[in-house]
């Protein structure tokens, strides 16, 4: 963890979970194509992110505005979690941060037994 603490900006492989995830947002067609999503991603890096003077956490996305969305549960991971770098955003943990959760994603997870998931 202390070496992913001190790590700045770069460029960084995408999770294949993440590439997922953004091919179902409409700036990538809303379509599932995973060939629609670049592999890399330029980030500000930890280091960066614990130097700020205030830091703001939004947890509000949906996907096409239904339940049905993986941020629910990276959500749950980045506040309850435990601290790690498999979580970036987790690291929001060790440090004072505003963070605004929608009623949406908040909601409790229950199975949708007409969507089978």
């Amino acid at each position: 963890l202390d070496e992913f603490l001190k790590m700045g900006a770069r460029v960084t492989s995408l999770n294949p979970l993440t590439i997922a995830q953004n091919s179902l947002h409409g700036c990538f067609g809303s379509s599932g194509d995973l060939a629609a999503v670049p592999p890399k991603a330029a980030t500000i890096g930890p280091k960066d992110v614990l130097a700020a003077k205030r830091r703001f956490e939004i947890h509000s996305l949906t996907t096409a505005g239904t339940f049905v969305t993986w941020q629910r549960m990276i959500s749950r991971l980045v506040l309850h979690g435990p601290v790690t770098p498999k979580v970036p955003s987790s690291i929001l943990q060790l440090v004072p941060t505003d963070v605004y959760v929608s009623e949406t994603l908040a909601a409790p997870i229950e199975p949708d037994w007409i969507f089978q998931y």
